[in-house]
């Protein structure tokens, strides 16, 4: 009798384990939510003043296995809705990803600063042998909506990912390093408000990339 108890625990515990495991791995946990979200609001009140937004929900993805915390918050163009995504695991970290949902963007935003951010870059870049600068991954306009005119250096709840180009040159990839540690030397004693950027160098012949870079404030990784 015993016997048949143990074997019926073991079972039930067989199918709950599976089960729960599942569960975790769709919806995560409400402890790893919670961390998230507290994650994303510690990022937001470092740039937004106090009663300037307000949270609305987080979601977690299975396929990126991210979470995604959603607010508003006002600007010089009006009420706007974006998203802060977190990394992810149990104890979630990381602020990865900042921009606006999909019914807050702006092409005419984005054209008007992808334009002068391109200015701004090929200036303070004036002395580095540089063939192209620009805004990578994230739509400009999430840095409009909350300013009335945007500068490279203002503080913004939106870090943008930079792309730069080096010019077409023999250089070695010891040579195209120290050039990006530079570019990220002085873009942190600038101030440029940044997430990360990617510099990349072609191959003098063709058009195939040579070298690969992603750099953020205090890192320097090659990518290839």
């Amino acid at each position: 009798m015993k016997k048949q108890k143990w074997l019926y625990v073991v079972g039930i515990v067989a199918i709950i384990i599976p089960v729960l495991y599942l569960y975790v791995s769709f919806n995560s946990t409400f402890i790893s939510k919670w961390k998230a979200k507290q994650v994303a609001l510690d990022y937001l009140n470092e740039v937004y003043d106090e009663g300037a937004y307000w949270y609305e929900k987080t979601n977690y993805t299975f396929k990126d296995k991210s979470f995604y915390v959603r607010y508003r918050a006002k600007g010089p163009f009006g009420e706007y809705g974006a998203t802060v995504e977190v990394g992810s695991g149990l104890w979630p970290s990381k602020v990865l990803y900042t921009h606006l949902n999909d019914d807050s963007q702006n092409e005419q935003l984005d054209t008007q600063i992808n334009d002068q951010s391109r200015i701004e870059l090929l200036t303070l870049l004036n002395n580095y042998p540089i063939l192209d600068a620009q805004y990578a991954s994230t739509s400009p306009s999430t840095l409009g909506y909350i300013l009335e005119t945007y500068s490279l250096y203002e503080k913004t709840p939106f870090k943008p990912n930079i792309l730069i180009y080096l010019t077409k040159e023999n250089r070695s990839k010891e040579e195209a390093n120290a050039i990006v540690q530079n570019i990220q030397k002085t873009f942190n004693e600038n101030g440029v408000h940044y997430l990360d950027f990617q510099v990349q160098q072609y191959k003098v012949e063709n058009n195939d990339l040579l070298y690969a870079f992603d750099v953020t404030k205090t890192t320097v990784t090659s990518l290839k």
